[in-house]
């Protein structure tokens, strides 16, 4: 799950239920930012495809909970030279569990006994649980919102422009910071392969893309 995905999948929306914005209009949002305030909406998300480094592997069920936090006022340079200009931290926390897609790759880089890329022969449910922080300055000043990503949803349309911290809209990987899914195939998942037990962990800043990461591994009776 990369920060690629994560952001696609909300905008895509494969929720069951929106993330709705939970701020009034006018709220905490158009007046002075005197104290940290924290807002929270939780979403359900089925059939979520996920991504590894070789593409989707498995279909996800999970529950979102998506926080953001107002911290204060910070420079009008991070916003543009727009002031007010306020500093907010978000988070995305996730928990579910993962159904591998036979004749798929596997999500990681780590091999099965020093054999080759890896094919997906059975399909494997298993839990995860992950999480990823953001960190977006952000102003009031009557614009449509433009990034159309995630943590626009906790404001009014309209009331709210979020940027980078070189004072620019950017994109939604600028946004982000850190992140951590851990995916784990306990023993029995596999019931072609009874015996055997996996785990990947994709995180931030290599993303799961190095063989000290693990890999989830769901071999047919021929490959246990």
């Amino acid at each position: 799950m990369n920060k690629r995905i994560l952001f696609s999948t909300i905008a895509a929306g494969a929720a069951t239920a929106a993330i709705i914005p939970v701020l009034a209009a006018t709220g905490p949002v158009a007046s002075a930012a005197t104290s940290t305030s924290t807002y929270s909406a939780t979403t359900t998300l089925t059939n979520r495809p996920d991504s590894g480094i070789n593409g989707d592997w498995a279909l996800d069920t999970i529950t979102r909970i998506a926080t953001i936090t107002r911290h204060g006022t910070v420079s009008a340079n991070n916003c543009g030279g727009i002031s007010p200009c306020y500093l907010w931290s978000g988070k995305i926390a996730d928990k579910g569990t993962f159904a591998t897609t036979p004749g798929q790759d596997s999500p990681g880089a780590g091999l099965q006994n020093g054999g080759g890329p890896l094919v997906m022969g059975a399909t494997v449910t298993g839990p995860m649980h992950g999480n990823y922080n953001y960190t977006v300055p952000s102003t009031v000043d009557g614009n449509n919102d433009p990034t159309g990503q995630w943590p626009a949803l906790f404001f009014a349309g309209g009331t709210s422009v979020l940027y980078d911290f070189s004072g620019n809209t950017g994109n939604a990987a600028n946004y982000g910071t850190t992140g951590s899914w851990t995916y784990t195939a306990p023993l029995g998942a596999d019931s072609a392969c009874p015996h055997d037990s996996s785990q990947w962990v994709d995180a931030s800043p290599d993303w799961g893309s190095n063989a000290v990461d693990g890999n989830i591994l769901a071999p047919d009776a021929a490959h246990c």
